[in-house]
This record gives structure tokens, sequence and C-alpha cells, in this order.
């Protein structure tokens, strides 16, 4: 086994990244000068010309596209109605599953009463019958909500139209 301040035999041969517990000080503040500094705009000080530029090394130039790949892959499939329908029938296909396989687990028959109605029914098909009750309870009250904000509109608009005609 290798000692943490030598390398190992087998990576003697290939260079290593030093350690940083052993690296050179850093220059003090002082010693940079603002005319020393490299900024992005003229971080090239020489006049080589770079691969991408003409005169440049031939093997250094990105390779050449097919003519038509630019095309092909600026062209952007939008999304349809048809495919958003698409997977929304996959969703509810997997919840549907769900509520089948959770159903005949849950054979049991039991007793329902509700304002004085009486009903035996298996314990699944009880739960997911009341689940969808309580999702339409939701959604009369969510109706009674868009149709307030609807009068509210059209109030707003009427307002509006009569304060232009007076003005």
């Amino acid at each position: 086994m290798a000692r943490k301040d030598r390398p190992a035999s087998d990576t003697a041969a290939r260079p290593t990244v030093p350690d940083p517990r052993h690296a050179p000080a850093a220059p003090p503040d002082d010693a940079i000068r603002p005319d020393d500094t490299i900024r992005p705009d003229d971080a090239r000080r020489d006049d080589t010309p770079r691969p991408d530029e003409a005169g440049g090394p031939a093997d250094a130039r990105p390779p050449q596209e097919p003519p038509g790949a630019r095309e092909s892959a600026a062209h952007v499939l939008e999304r349809t109605r048809l495919g958003g329908t698409w997977a929304a029938i996959g969703c509810f296909a997997v919840v549907l599953v769900f509520l089948l396989v959770f159903i005949l687990t849950n054979g049991n028959n039991v007793n329902i009463t509700f304002f004085g109605l009486q009903a035996r029914l298996p314990l699944g098909v009880a739960l997911v019958l009341s689940a969808v009750c309580g999702a339409l309870l939701v959604l009369l009250a969510g109706i009674a909500r868009i149709m307030q904000l609807r009068s509210r509109a059209r109030k707003h608009q009427r307002a509006i139209r009569k304060a232009a005609a007076a003005g």
C-alpha cells in the first residue's frame, strides 16, 4: 500500500494532480496590476488565427454538418390536443386499473345507511361511490364560484361600456 506522501508504484509514470496542501501560495493582491488582467473581450493577445477563422489549421475546424441537418434540428414538434388526449387516456386507464384492483380486493359486504335509505354494497364499491360523491360536491362549489366570477365580470364590462358612452 502506498503512503499518502508518495504515489503508488503504478501511478508513478502518470502525471498526478498536485495536493492542495502543497500548492504554491497565491501572489499578493498588490502584485497583480490592472494592465495584466485578462478580460473576456481581449482574452487572445497574440495574432495567431483561431481555428474557426480563415487561415487556421484545417484539422482544428469543427466537422461540416450534412446538408439539411440544421433544418431538421431546428424543427420542433408542437404539442397537439390529440397528443394531450392520448396522454390523458393513458393516465385514466392506469387510475381505472388501480380502482378495479381496489374494488376487487375490498369485496366484503357492508351496510350503508344514508338519509333513511339502506343498501348492502361491497366495501370497495361503497368507498369509490363516496369518493365520487365528494368530487361532485367539490365540482358544484367550483361551478358556483365560476358563475359568480362571470357575473362580476359582466357587471364590470357593463360599467366600462356605460362610462365610455357617457364620456
